[in-house]
């Protein structure tokens, strides 16, 4: 409600009255489930507001509230300390302000002179932070992702795989399931016996379900493209294999980003998105 608000006055700068009050309760919904459907058309997502900081803001803000879960924003406003926080949500925590980071990083440093390079120096970092933030199973876009560099679409691809926390509205294999993996590993690599972090051991039986569900999502995504591929080849379309690679990825994590491929694809590539999103919605839950 307060983001619908809050979209609602910057709407109204730009529409009707009645049409902003329904474009800020449609977007903040839709931002905070993480669903990334917008009203602009032509698969324009929230491109021409790009500079706006109160857009730009909000919908971040929606959109971490809704992929972090109740569960780790219980966790904070009841502990309120960092020792008192449960093991799982100072993972979500670290995992998080890395992705954001090292997200907008990539795409600040690739897009400088590309996507980014009509907007003002001062809004650059904006636009990139957006963008990250976005990646993580919202789906919105403030700059055409069918003009950003092979870079971004292969980092993406990765960013988007991890999604937000367990239990929220985000898809992706989950912040804690990457974390509690890449602390096996470096474990592995000191040599100790099991992952131990803040004082705290990690279960095997953990570390082996957090293999699973990321072993298995690889295989998905593995499967989705090559079924992309060659129903692509198969009618003769001409999209590249990272642009159907990065497809697979959004369709997978339920991200919902393009690089404007969709509407082009053959029936069947669309049947294999729409089996792919049902996967990935429902496969790492059961």
């Amino acid at each position: 409600a307060a983001g619908a608000l809050i979209l609602f006055l910057r709407f109204a700068e730009d529409m009707p009255l009645r049409v902003a009050l329904w474009y800020g309760i449609f977007h903040s919904v839709s931002a905070f489930s993480n669903a990334g459907f917008d009203l602009q058309g032509s698969y324009r997502s929230l491109i021409g507001y790009d500079e706006s900081w109160v857009i730009n803001l909000t919908i971040m803000a929606l959109i971490q509230a809704g992929a972090l879960s109740y569960v780790f924003f219980a966790d904070i406003v009841e502990k309120r300390r960092w020792r008192g926080l449960a093991l799982e949500t100072r993972i979500i925590l670290i995992m998080n302000l890395l992705m954001l980071f090292v997200g907008a990083a990539i795409f600040l440093g690739a897009e400088w002179n590309n996507t980014l390079s009509d907007v003002p120096y001062a809004e650059r970092p904006l636009v990139a932070m957006f963008q990250s933030v976005a990646a993580r199973t919202a789906g919105f876009a403030s700059v055409n992702f069918g003009a950003v560099t092979n870079i971004v679409l292969f980092s993406w691809v990765a960013i988007m795989f991890v999604g937000g926390a367990s239990g929220s509205t985000a898809g992706g294999v989950k912040l804690t399931t990457v974390g509690v993996v890449a602390l096996a590993v470096v474990s592995t690599v000191r040599g100790q016996m099991e992952p131990q972090v803040f004082g705290r051991r990690i279960p095997t039986l953990l570390i082996f379900r957090a293999m699973a569900v990321i072993a298995i999502m690889f295989l998905a995504h593995f499967v989705s493209t090559l079924a992309l591929t060659i129903s692509q080849q198969l009618s003769g379309g001409d999209a590249s294999f990272l642009a159907l690679l990065f497809e697979s990825m959004s369709a997978l994590a339920t991200v919902g980003l393009t690089t404007g491929i969709t509407p082009f694809l053959s029936d069947a590539a669309k049947l294999v998105l729409a089996a792919t999103m049902f996967f990935g919605r429902i496969g790492p839950l059961t």
